[in-house]
């Protein structure tokens, strides 16, 4: 699970989403 967490937050640092949850918990 910690993997894939990380490979969205990942994603959504290349690719910011203003509604993506991943994003958020990301920063």
């Amino acid at each position: 699970m910690e993997k894939k967490f990380l490979e969205e937050c990942l994603y959504e640092a290349l690719n910011p989403v203003e509604d993506s949850s991943s994003y958020q918990y990301c920063r």
